[in-house]
């Protein structure tokens, strides 16, 4: 596979992804709190949970735009480059914050007793892969600036 199919593929995954939690977002989620038989009966907590929901996608929608950006300076030639570096590592603290939203939202949400123990359970298990991504970009952020460094070393040496 050529950096230009890879650079396609990763686009197209990247406007799946987008377009899934889009439809997670604005439908799927609205449409179970209204069906969860706490929120059906507590419409105080119901909008607190989705608008806690709600504000995870703030920091995961521009982590996809610098998804695309990196996508597209691959299909350019430069996978390697302080650009992508830079791109990973902010990446990295978009995931950490919007991990930090999702645990402190629904630990808030549960001692004012408008979370279920379930729920909460759910959503740590969230902030667990949430933290594991974060630490997978700042680790990829390193080396692709290593690499980076590498090939503009051997670049000056020819």
């Amino acid at each position: 596979m050529n950096q230009t199919t890879l650079s396609r593929w990763l686009k197209g995954l990247i406007l799946l992804v987008g377009t899934a939690a889009l439809l997670l977002y604005a439908v799927i989620l609205p449409y179970l709190t209204a069906r969860y038989t706490p929120f059906s009966e507590n419409a105080t907590a119901k909008w607190l949970w989705l608008s806690m929901i709600w504000l995870t996608a703030l920091p995961f929608y521009p982590a996809l735009a610098l998804c695309w950006q990196i996508a597209a300076r691959i299909g350019g030639g430069s996978s390697f480059s302080c650009e992508n570096a830079l791109a990973l590592k902010r990446i990295s603290a978009l995931s950490l914050t919007d991990t930090l939203l999702l645990f402190v939202g629904s630990l808030l949400l549960f001692l004012l007793g408008m979370n279920r123990l379930t729920l909460l359970i759910f959503a740590l298990l969230f902030c667990f892969l949430g933290f594991l991504l974060s630490v997978t970009a700042a680790a990829l952020s390193h080396l692709v600036y290593k690499a980076a460094a590498l090939q503009e070393e051997s670049e000056l040496t020819i």
